[in-house]
């Protein structure tokens, strides 16, 4: 089942790679200077959730695909690390251990002890496994913690994007009977980690399918 929810989310990053939340454009054929393009923002430096809702589905959905292929390892390491019969433990909620910073090997320690009793002791690949996604791990970008906090802000609002800086634009091609098209190629951000969110999306999908693949190979060696 992990391993199937990274496919759908590579399947939504490729859809992303491909889109860009988009502006207004205009065109004034009969303007004062001969036919022209319009561009205009709401507001100039930010992107609107709702001015492009394919985009934001797109990255909603990979949210949360990546944060269920995690917590369907977290799941199977609890089943596995406890005692049979374990019926009690079927209705205990689990969750992936996520570290937030400055914290560090001392926090991490403690949430697994207390969420997956047992499992050091049998497998204690699996212990690595979920250790190597943490933020004092990664020695590139921290996508565990990141993914963690915008899957909660999505859970109650809109993810909010804003162009860092001007916005690099890529305006399609004039068809005279409709409206051109206009993309953001770059520089946008989330607003509440303030990163780049191509940069995310590609380290949070390549990030989750590895930390999947050592879990399961540490579960079912």
């Amino acid at each position: 089942m992990a391993r199937a929810l990274i496919r759908h989310a590579e399947a939504h990053r490729d859809a992303l790679r491909g889109m860009r939340p988009r502006g207004d454009v205009s065109s004034e054929p009969n303007g004062p200077f001969g036919g022209r393009l319009v561009v205009t923002f709401h507001p100039p430096t930010s992107v609107k959730p709702g001015e492009s809702l394919d985009f934001n589905l797109e990255i909603r959905h990979l949210l949360d695909d990546l944060r269920s292929a995690l917590e369907f390892c977290a799941f199977d390491a609890f089943e596995r690390s406890v005692p049979r019969p374990y019926a009690a433990g079927l209705d205990r909620k689990v969750s992936f251990p996520v570290v937030p910073p400055p914290e560090s090997t001392s926090s991490f320690k403690k949430q697994v002890a207390k969420a997956f009793p047992g499992l050091q002791s049998v497998y204690p690949r699996a212990i690595a496994a979920m250790e190597s996604a943490q933020h004092y791990s990664q020695s590139g970008h921290p996508w565990l913690y990141e993914l963690h906090v915008l899957w909660n802000e999505g859970k109650h609002r809109n993810l909010v994007y804003h162009s860092a800086g001007p916005p690099f634009i890529e305006v399609g091609p004039v068809d005279p009977s409709k409206s051109p098209t206009l993309r953001f190629v770059d520089g946008l951000t989330f607003a509440k980690t303030g990163k780049n969110v191509e940069k995310f999306v590609e380290a949070a999908t390549n990030g989750a399918t590895a930390t999947v693949d050592l879990m399961a190979r540490a579960l079912y060696p």
